[in-house]
């Protein structure tokens, strides 16, 4: 499990500095302060001024509707009736 936890991190870290280095330029173009391109490689709440639990709760809501839509999508049972 460490190992696994480990990967995704490293993958995690990769791709966002494989967008960062690939993009890099065009923020700088559009956006000098980088102030309106922050959010590119973050997440940050949908509401501003929610403190930490509402970011929380927004978060978490948001994450579990990313992992039931994998999860109903990656399910090889979650077939219409007749088809394999």
């Amino acid at each position: 499990m460490p190992h696994y936890i480990l990967a995704q991190l490293i993958g995690a870290f990769l791709a966002a500095a494989l967008v960062f280095g690939v993009y890099h330029t065009r923020w700088i173009q559009f956006d000098p302060a980088l102030t309106n391109t922050a959010g590119i490689l973050t997440s940050f709440p949908g509401v501003s001024g929610l403190g930490f639990w509402g970011s929380f709760v927004d978060l978490l809501v948001g994450t579990a509707i990313l992992m039931i839509l994998i999860l109903a999508i990656g399910d090889r049972f979650n077939n219409a009736k007749g088809t394999t």
